[in-house]
């Protein structure tokens, strides 16, 4: 009796007259996924039957065999520790082993006794390319240079005068042909592009404004064939292009410095891209329209919307502006920007070299001052016991970062009560920090600050 094929088995995991060895052809290979149990393996009266079961990594294995309802008898036995070659048993790259356990890679077509010249050198000096046509360039030999193109031509189109298949859309900014072509004198050359002219035509129909809610339709009407390739989808779709901008709007204190790869991992976008492609794993944003994949378009819609929220920019002009705007829409108790100021260098030091900085010392750019503090920061400072002060961060170009908090022993925590930036800190710099921390704490408590 020969036991069938398992039920049901994909087509893609069957495999036919698979060689495992010098000595062995198999008629079927199974390849059987993690987990199968295989009770009744196929067998054949006039051959072998391979099944390959895919075992799980960094368990304890057993012998599939032992699931088999054959009883199996004499002759049994194995190996040890002596290696046997089998064709079939590579690694997870498709590496295979020799008798001695060491990786190799070589020919399909080779043998030990009839064709052991398997290793192929794909090495410029192996002599395994025609490099006739290049010598025939530098040397400028008109004739093999000849032969050459034409032959291409000929036989396989391709060549300087094969007819060119690089196609960019009428938006494009490229103007040349990245392929070398002859010209008019012979000479090979990055050729201008040419317009293909379309006469096809598209007619919309659409209701005014005011009758759009009786008539909620547009007819777009389509006339003549096209006579150019497809155009590359290098056009975001404005849907899409509202979506982008949607997300780029929630971002609220990343978007200032926001770049192009900070985006695309944002967890915001992660977000995004997970609830609008459900059938996606890990999503990107080239999955979600292929224009996406050019970061120069994802960087044209972080300047716009870089604009559309900070009109006045993210230097100081701009730092003026949250501050007007903080002051207009938030009560008094709520707001974190509290002092904001230009003074004169000169009114500031006269003495350069008191900055650490002093190389950076320019006479002409004022003393600027902003002190970033809350109404509860305030009332904490009153009443902490011990100070910390820190001037040594960097985190904004052109701004050293003032910093006073302290350890609370309640909650064991760090707290930062305020944070002031300065782009000097001379004795006179710290002197106006410390006054007008002073003067904020006074207008929120109505007590004076005990140092």
């Amino acid at each position: 009796m020969i036991t069938p094929p398992p039920d049901p088995v994909p087509q893609s995991n069957i495999q036919y007259n698979v060689k495992i060895n010098t000595r062995t052809m198999l008629e079927k290979l199974y390849t059987h996924d993690i987990d199968t149990l295989i009770e009744f393996p196929e067998t054949s009266s006039s051959g072998s039957i391979g099944h390959l079961f895919r075992m799980k990594p960094g368990t304890s294995w057993f012998n599939p065999a032992r699931n088999f309802a054959y009883s199996r008898g004499e002759p049994s036995g194995s190996t040890g520790r002596k290696p046997a070659f089998c064709n079939v048993l590579v690694d997870t790259l498709g590496n295979k082993y020799d008798n001695r356990g060491q990786a190799f890679i070589r020919c399909e077509h080779y043998n030990r006794t009839t064709n052991v010249d398997h290793l192929i050198d794909w090495d410029a000096g192996r002599g395994l390319y025609d490099t006739r046509y290049l010598e025939a360039l530098f040397s400028d030999d008109a004739d093999v240079i000849a032969e050459y193109e034409e032959d291409g031509l000929a036989v396989s189109d391709l060549g300087p005068f094969a007819v060119c298949s690089t196609v960019a859309n009428f938006s494009s900014i490229k103007v040349n042909c990245p392929h070398e072509h002859r010209d008019e004198n012979g000479n090979l050359a990055l050729l201008e592009m040419q317009h293909l002219e379309c006469k096809s035509k598209f007619r919309i129909f659409e209701p005014f404004e005011e009758q759009r809610e009786i008539c909620p339709y547009i007819l777009v009407v389509c006339h003549g064939a096209h006579t150019h390739p497809i155009p590359l989808p290098t056009k975001t779709s404005p849907g899409i292009r509202d979506e982008i901008f949607a997300r780029l709007s929630t971002l609220d204190h990343d978007l200032p410095d926001l770049t192009p790869r900070r985006f695309l991992r944002h967890p915001t976008t992660n977000v995004f891209l997970q609830k609008r492609l459900p059938g996606v794993i890990n999503p990107t944003l080239l999955d979600l329209h292929s224009s996406l994949g050019n970061c120069d378009h994802i960087r044209t819609y972080i300047l716009q919307a870089q604009e559309n929220i900070f009109p006045d920019g993210t230097g100081w002009e701009g730092l003026l502006y949250l501050k007007k705007q903080q002051d207009e829409q938030l009560p008094p108790e709520e707001a974190y920007i509290r002092y904001l100021a230009e003074i004169p260098a000169v009114g500031i030091t006269s003495d350069p070299s008191e900055d650490d900085d002093s190389e950076e010392f320019d006479p002409d750019v004022p003393f600027r001052i902003a002190v970033c503090m809350t109404k509860e920061g305030s009332i904490r400072l009153l009443q902490a016991k011990f100070l910390q002060s820190d001037i040594a961060f960097r985190r904004i170009v052109g701004f050293k970062e003032f910093e006073l908090g302290a350890l609370e022993r309640p909650s064991r925590t760090t707290i930062v009560y305020c944070r002031i930036f300065v782009n000097r800190q001379t004795a006179m710099a710290h002197q106006i920090i410390f006054q007008k921390i002073h003067e904020i704490i006074f207008t929120d408590t109505g007590e004076h600050l005990k140092w």
